[in-house]
């Protein structure tokens, strides 16, 4: 982008600058938006910066602690309305492959009817991927061969309805690959679409356990994510960041907060994290 601030290293500068007490504006928001999280800076920094980890918090610390405008209210409660429940998306996809088949589509952008209404929602128009026939997860796909292995595969919320060949293509490497793919009927969201963006109680608390019973019900010895999230897997909670490391609570999960006192003044209160194991 040509700016100092919407590198990794001046986001970082930004935080610093937020902790030791720097207002929380729109502006400096909009470097923290502006992110990807595509994470290869996480992999290509000579010093080993978890930027990975710094990126999540400070999102979440955004959501706590910043008034965004109506309009991104709105359409951020939309989009956390639909894209997590594979099926309302499945209820929206007839209309949007009218959409594109018909050419409404081109006829929209050339009119930029959206850029004038919201520019995020003609940017997500621009990026939505072309529609085609279902290809659906059988609940078991045996191997193909000498078997190796039983793995569990979690579709995603957003691919299997909008990417469904990349799950259908998964499935046949790993079952050319000698292994059986048990993909849960009842998955839910696995919450990272909500933690990635800083919704850390809606994404941890909420939606997480439903995949995670399901994973463990299918009695796997081993587990695929969607390639598509296989970049964020390590930053992926699934459990409640208000969990506290009691008897009573899974012993994979911890709890680690801000002991800095110039966060704990800037915040209100210390930032908790969980770390899952």
């Amino acid at each position: 982008m040509g700016e100092e601030m919407d590198s990794p290293r001046g986001r970082i500068h930004l935080m610093t600058q937020t902790l030791e007490g720097g207002p929380l504006t729109d502006t400096v928001v909009g470097h923290f938006d502006a992110c990807l999280g595509c994470m290869a800076c996480v992999t290509a920094c000579p010093s080993g910066v978890q930027y990975d980890k710094l990126i999540e918090a400070t999102r979440a610390q955004v959501e706590r602690n910043h008034r965004r405008s109506p309009q991104d209210r709105a359409l951020r409660s939309a989009i956390f309305s639909l894209f997590p429940y594979p099926r309302r998306l499945r209820a929206v996809t007839a209309p949007l492959k009218l959409y594109q088949r018909t050419g409404l589509g081109r006829l929209v952008r050339r009119s930029k009817v959206l850029d004038r209404i919201s520019p995020q929602l003609a940017a997500m128009e621009a990026l939505a991927p072309p529609l085609g026939a279902a290809e659906p997860v059988a609940h078991v796909t045996p191997a193909v061969g000498p078997r190796r292995g039983r793995v569990g595969m979690l579709l995603g919320c957003v691919q299997r309805e909008f990417l469904p060949g990349v799950n259908a293509a998964t499935v046949r490497v790993l079952t050319a690959e000698g292994y059986d793919v048990v993909a849960p009927r009842e998955q839910g969201c696995c919450g990272a679409l909500s933690v990635h963006v800083g919704r850390e109680e809606e994404g941890c608390a909420s939606r997480a356990p439903s995949s995670t019973s399901s994973s463990a019900s299918a009695s796997t010895t081993s587990s695929s994510t969607r390639p598509g999230a296989a970049r964020r897997s390590r930053t992926t909670r699934t459990c409640s960041p208000t969990t506290r490391s009691t008897p009573s609570a899974p012993r994979h999960c911890r709890r680690a907060v801000w002991t800095s006192a110039s966060s704990s003044r800037r915040w209100g209160r210390r930032r908790p994290t969980t770390r899952c194991r």
